[in-house]
């Protein structure tokens, strides 16, 4: 096994997650949204999270892309990988279940790689390819950890990208505190 290479495809396979096709027409933005959210029956820990908090997060994710369009893709999962909420880009090619599992797992790595080096509580981890830039943030939400990911272009500064992820973040939390 090539260790370099993950043992599957992440840009294959059928998404199993409901759709909505959401067009942003606002200052001529013909940008097309595909927001996602998980079937509440297909996981136990999704399936503990409130329908109207699930709901509400959607609409977070659609408003804060609307102020905040450098950031193109988002998703927001639990703490052990299975997505919550995404806002993805028309022809986004991911795979969100294994793109959310990857994120808890990167999330769960560099937190227990951070203890291990006694470097206190890990936050966020940014990832940076040819193209684009991904932060990994942690959302702590009274006893449970979300995951939030975001993809942005290279072209961007990385304190926006932090401070926006941030915000996001406090969004998030804001919001489950209301639910949970």
């Amino acid at each position: 096994m090539d260790l370099h290479k993950l043992p599957f495809d992440i840009n294959n396979g059928q998404a199993a997650e409901s759709e909505q096709v959401v067009v942003d027409l606002s200052a001529g933005n013909q940008e097309e949204n595909k927001v996602s959210t998980v079937a509440a029956d297909s996981d136990d820990t999704v399936s503990h999270i409130p329908e109207e908090l699930i709901s509400a997060l959607k609409l977070e994710l659609e408003s804060f892309s609307k102020e905040n369009a450098i950031l193109k893709n988002i998703l927001i999962s639990t703490a052990d990988g299975f997505e919550v909420a995404s806002l993805l880009t028309s022809g986004y090619e991911l795979h969100v279940r294994k793109v959310s599992a990857l994120t808890s797992s990167l999330l769960g790595i560099s937190s227990a790689m951070l203890k291990e080096v006694g470097e206190g509580e890990q936050n966020a981890v940014f990832m940076e390819s040819d193209d684009s830039m991904i932060l990994f943030n942690r959302i702590p939400v009274e006893q449970k950890m979300l995951c939030l990911m975001a993809v942005t272009s290279k072209d961007e500064s990385i304190g926006q990208i932090f401070w926006r992820v941030r915000k996001l973040s406090d969004n998030v939390i804001e919001i489950c505190n209301k639910y949970i």
